[in-house]
């Protein structure tokens, strides 16, 4: 009865609840001003799009691409400015009720 409740004891004893690992901290950028080829500053959805990653290394490849994406989103919803060469939702405001027709 003795070696049970040792037993017993040792088992309990030995559960104890894992550590867990140690999360690093998440590192983040953003993208707050955008520039056309006229160089006029836009703001890119009239906002700071922001991109938060845990590995910075990641982050420091993935953020061009991600500048680059948030300028095409830009100038496809932008209703202030027309862009060259795309339909964007400027141009479509501006054609509303005539009756040309968009080229896409």
């Amino acid at each position: 009865m003795k070696k049970i409740i040792l037993i017993l004891c040792l088992l309990l004893a030995g559960c104890g609840r894992e550590k867990s690992p140690v999360q690093p901290e998440p590192v983040s950028a953003s993208v707050s001003v955008l520039y056309d080829q006229e160089k006029t500053m836009l703001l890119p959805m009239n906002t700071s799009v922001l991109l938060t990653m845990y590995d910075p290394h990641q982050l420091d490849q993935t953020m061009p691409d991600f500048e680059a994406l948030i300028h095409q989103l830009h100038q496809l919803f932008d209703p202030d400015h027309g862009f060259t060469s795309i339909n964007n939702l400027y141009v479509i405001n501006q054609h509303y009720g005539s009756e040309d027709k968009l080229l896409l």
